[in-house]
């Protein structure tokens, strides 16, 4: 007896010492099944079941209930909001969902069994969820758009936008008789980086930076394009002179407005000053250096005066000639006459 007791001992010591020496695996990461329902009043909409299959769940045809593994400390993909519903016939107008039946958190450490719950619309009220981009203010998701009981309290989660980041993970709000107080808004921050194109030409460099949505662009003298998002402005780099006054920068905004600004002193160049530096072409400041062709009909008054005086004088003493000569043949003509 004693004889095997110790010959097990030493073949449980030899095992022991046989498997020491490799690794023990670790168990694999524990997952759980969540399982979301639409309940008896409304089943899920074809986008909101075909982002669950997107992500690998198995949809139920029969009941439209959704079925996904998820790993420990994962976080539930979707919870449907009002949005997501398709009421059933004759539930139209009738039934709201509430969020009471939401998880208080995301993360999950269990199996988990949801089933979306209802409420009578009795005292209804127009709610709106907004999806905006924080630096231009416009949307980047379609607004949620529904009604709720006043009084009521509603839990709200942002829209996943690809490229973007909401401010925060939930919001609440309790449903006033006021329209304007039944507003929620989701903030969300850009994720992805610019994008830059520079083409360099021998004498100039242009760099595109172009972040979508909303533009401002900013051109500066030397090529230097700069195009950012929600209106916000940057410097590009300064390239050509100009004039003899040194580097210069416009600005052009989405107005239409231009700011000039030299590298050294401004100057403003009136319509008849001559820059400095630059000999005038003719005698003196105020000569006109283009020569202007006078056509007949431009001649000036004085001109034409003096012209018509000198065609009358001219008149006159041809006449006078013509009558002398006149009066010398009639002489002339009478004298023979009186020989005879």
């Amino acid at each position: 007896m004693k004889r095997k007791k110790l010959s097990g001992m030493i073949a449980v010591g030899c095992l022991c010492l046989f498997t020491g020496g490799f690794p023990v695996r670790a168990a694999s990461s524990a997952s759980y099944m969540v399982t979301i329902r639409p309940g008896s009043v409304a089943r899920f909409s074809e986008s909101f079941l075909n982002q669950y299959r997107a992500a690998g769940a198995l949809v139920t045809e029969k009941t439209g209930s959704i079925k996904i593994q998820i790993p420990a400390g994962g976080t539930i993909p979707y919870l449907p909001d009002a949005g997501d519903l398709v009421y059933k016939d004759g539930k139209e107008g009738r039934y709201t969902m509430n969020t009471d039946w939401y998880p208080k958190n995301l993360t999950v450490t269990g199996n988990e069994s949801l089933v979306v719950k209802y409420d009578a619309l009795n005292d209804a009220v127009e709610y709106r969820v907004r999806y905006v981009d924080d630096r231009s203010g416009e949307d980047i998701a379609t607004p949620l758009i529904s009604q709720g009981n006043e009084g009521e309290s509603y839990t709200f989660y942002p829209e996943k936008v690809a490229g973007y980041a909401c401010d925060t993970e939930s919001r609440e709000l309790k449903l006033s008789s006021k329209a304007g107080d039944n507003e929620v808004t989701f903030r969300y921050e850009s994720t992805v980086e610019p994008n830059v194109n520079q083409v360099v030409i021998p004498g100039e460099t242009i760099t595109e930076t172009e972040v979508v949505p909303g533009d401002t662009t900013i051109i500066t003298d030397g090529g230097t394009r700069v195009t950012e998002a929600g209106g916000s402005t940057s410097e590009g780099t300064d390239g050509a002179a100009m004039g003899d006054e040194g580097t210069g920068q416009n600005v052009v905004t989405a107005g239409g407005q231009t700011q000039g600004q030299t590298a050294g002193e401004q100057e403003t160049i009136e319509e008849n000053d001559v820059p400095r530096g630059r000999q005038p072409e003719n005698d003196e400041r105020g000569t006109n250096r283009d020569t202007q062709e006078i056509e007949a009909d431009e001649t000036p008054l004085s001109n034409k005066e003096g012209k018509a005086d000198k065609d009358l004088k001219s008149y006159v003493i041809g006449g006078g000639a013509v009558v002398i000569l006149a009066i010398a043949g009639l002489l002339l003509y009478t004298r023979k006459h009186r020989l005879r």
